[in-house]
């Protein structure tokens, strides 16, 4: 509980926009807590609170952190393959993916120990597996792998899995093509406030696919994954805006969405940018 306190308190600093020094200092104490439980051998619980710090943006430039990572490193060598949790292995997996937390990126190692996780019925380790064989990412393409895996996880209700054997339906990789089945698992997946299944569920009411026409429904959904900051719900609420389908047509509300999405790549919020500025 002392670690969690120390957590929170650098993340009120940064809320309070008194954070600087003051944040590092935290960082400090927390890990003389995160020292006194590597010797009371709760490996497991050092290492989460460990990659809490280091996934903090608002900590990243602190010199500490160099001390952070190497923590983290000698306390994965010492955690037994056979003792480490699905949810551990899945985060391995995750970092050998995304080449976070020392590890190089590596999908063929990422694979590895998403299969692990997976096996042992981590659901977000199965929808990530699935997401690597969609892809072919470590491993063969396969679309019934990456089905049986996405299934598996959205049966167990992990929004991500959910989500992505909805994608899986709606355009019939490795399954019949499905509007209906898609609709149904992309809005259990947006209920749980998955950003991605909320802009497909919009995208399947905008369309009419699977489900009656409703711009108004599409908006809600397109609203909801784009003040959650998805690229794609923000560019898609900006057409809705920019051809007042739902709502009424609103080129500065456009504008907005559109500028939100081109902000992080998004190509069609770039282009209905320049049509809108006259370039």
């Amino acid at each position: 509980m002392k670690i969690i306190k120390c957590i929170f308190l650098l993340f009120w600093a940064v809320q309070a926009n008194v954070f600087s020094q003051s944040a590092c200092d935290a960082i400090d104490a927390a890990l003389l807590r995160i020292d006194k439980l590597v010797v009371d051998g709760k490996l497991d619980q050092a290492l989460t609170a460990l990659k809490k710090i280091k996934n903090d943006p608002d900590v990243r430039n602190c010199e500490q952190m160099k001390v952070v990572e190497y923590k983290i490193k000698d306390i994965e060598s010492k955690i037994p393959e056979s003792s480490m949790t699905p949810q551990q292995m899945r985060d391995l997996g995750a970092d050998y993916y995304y080449g976070t937390n020392g590890k190089a990126k590596d999908y063929a190692e990422a694979v590895k120990w998403l299969r692990k996780a997976a096996e042992q019925g981590n659901a977000s380790g199965q929808s990530f597996l699935g997401y690597m064989y969609q892809h072919g990412l470590g491993v063969s393409k396969d679309s019934s792998e990456a089905l049986k895996w996405y299934r598996k996880s959205a049966e167990q209700g992990d929004a991500s899995g959910q989500c992505e054997l909805g994608y899986m339906y709606r355009h019939g990789y490795g399954v019949s093509q499905d509007y209906a089945e898609a609709v149904k698992l992309y809005r259990k997946s947006a209920e749980q406030g998955n950003a991605t299944g909320q802009n497909n569920l919009g995208y399947m009411y905008q369309k009419g696919y699977g489900v009656s026409q409703d711009y108004a429904e599409a908006v809600k959904w397109y609203r909801k994954s784009a003040e959650q900051g998805y690229a794609s719900g923000q560019s898609n609420l900006g057409h809705m805006y920019e051809n007042g389908l739902g709502v009424t047509k609103n080129l500065t509300e456009a504008r907005k969405w559109y500028e939100k999405a081109a902000a992080q790549g998004d190509d069609y919020a770039k282009g209905r940018l320049k049509v809108l500025n006259g370039n």
